[in-house]
C-alpha cells in the first residue's frame, strides 16, 4: 500500500491516477499539485473505509492492524493517560471505537452473507494489485490500485470495494415502524 503511493513522489517522477484526475477536474491543476505534494490527512471515514477493505479483503492483516479502542471518554486525565499507553502500543494501527468496530463486524457479516459479493471474495484472484503503465494517447505514466482481479466464471474481473456515507441498510432482525 505504502509503495502505490509513494509512486509519483518526487523521486519516483509523475504519475496519474484516478485521484488526481478528479481533482484536476473539480478543481485546478494547481489543486492537484498541491494534493501531490502535501497529501491530506486521513478523515474518520477515510480510516474507516479502509478498515473494511482490510477486513474483507485481507482479513489476516485486518486483525494485525484493526483494533477496537477503549471505550471510555478522554476527559479525565486518569483516561487520557490510559488512551496515550493504548495509543503508544497500538501504533500504526487502525484505532475504531467500539461502535465502529461493531459497524465493521456487521458490514463484514452482511458481505460475507451476500451471494454475488461473497463468490468475489472468495474467487481466486489477487487482492490490493498495483499496476502502471504508460498511456499512449498522453503519453503520461499511470498508476491504478485495483482491490481484487479474480476469476470469476472464465471471466478476468477487477473488483472495487467502495463505502457510502449515511446509508443504512434494513436489519432483518429489526421491524420498521
Amino acid at each position: 500500500e505504502e509503495d502505490y503511493h509513494r509512486l509519483g513522489s518526487k523521486s519516483q517522477g509523475p504519475y496519474v491516477s484516478q485521484s488526481l484526475l478528479k481533482i484536476v477536474r473539480d478543481m485546478t491543476p494547481e489543486h492537484a499539485l498541491e494534493w501531490c505534494h502535501n497529501p491530506p490527512e486521513q478523515t474518520e471515514a477515510m480510516e474507516f473505509g479502509d478498515a473494511l477493505h482490510k477486513a474483507l479483503l485481507e482479513p489476516d492483516r485486518a486483525k494485525e492492524l484493526v483494533v477496537e479502542g477503549l471505550g471510555i471518554d478522554r476527559r479525565s486525565k486518569k483516561n487520557q493517560a490510559l488512551w496515550a499507553e493504548f495509543e503508544a502500543k497500538q501504533k500504526g494501527k487502525t484505532i475504531l471505537s467500539p461502535a465502529k468496530m461493531e459497524q465493521l463486524t456487521e458490514m463484514v457479516d452482511a458481505a460475507k452473507r451476500h451471494h454475488r459479493l461473497s463468490q468475489f471474495l472468495d474467487a481466486p484472484g489477487l487482492t490490493e494489485v498495483t499496476i502502471v503503465w504508460d498511456d499512449p494517447a498522453t503519453g503520461l505514466r499511470c498508476k491504478a490500485r485495483l482491490d481484487r482481479l479474480v476469476q470469476w466464471q472464465g471471466w478476468n474481473v477487477i473488483f472495487d470495494l467502495k463505502t457510502i456515507p449515511g446509508y443504512t441498510a434494513p436489519r432483518p432482525d429489526r421491524k420498521s415502524t
